[in-house]
């Protein structure tokens, strides 16, 4: 019975902690050191610091994104970060990584609407939120969740 309990608890937090990773295994609350060392195995080269922001870009012309990563107030660990990819020229990039994203998080939570094209919510009031701008496919995970009462406001207005 207890390592059945076990068992189940450790279930539990592989499946919490895989739905705050993403797709280059990026982590809330990861430490910066870690988070760099990760990026740079990964074929990304550090392009620029300026306090709490770091721009990862691609070591090579290739599909790899431009990641921009946002540090706590003290520079610490990872608070959030925005994934860029372009989509000039290879109009399957967002399927592919539409579909890289369902098998780490599993189905998008909502489509088309806060004025953003796909939402998945994370334990922690954690969120990914995704936009297609035409040459451009931007993936923001970021703290604060849309699916709240706050948000409502807008359908009592008729939009």
């Amino acid at each position: 019975m207890k390592k059945t309990t076990f068992f189940f608890l450790l279930l539990v937090l592989a499946v919490a902690l895989s739905a705050q990773a993403s797709l280059f295994g990026l982590e809330f609350g990861a430490k910066t050191e870690d988070v760099k060392a990760l990026l740079k195995s990964e074929g990304f080269s550090e392009y620029s610091q300026n306090d709490n922001l770091i721009v990862f870009t691609p070591a090579s012309a290739s599909v790899i994104p431009t990641i921009k990563l946002t540090l706590t107030d003290d520079g610490s660990k990872l608070y959030r970060w925005t994934v860029t990819y372009p989509t000039t020229g290879n109009e399957d990039i967002t399927l592919d990584v539409l579909a890289a994203l369902a098998e780490i998080h599993g189905t998008v939570d909502v489509v088309d609407d806060y004025g953003m094209d796909y939402i998945w919510y994370f334990p922690g009031d954690r969120a990914l939120y995704i936009n297609d701008i035409g040459d451009k496919l931007l993936l923001d995970y970021t703290f604060g969740n849309w699916d709240d009462d706050d948000y409502y406001w807008y359908e009592d207005y008729g939009y």
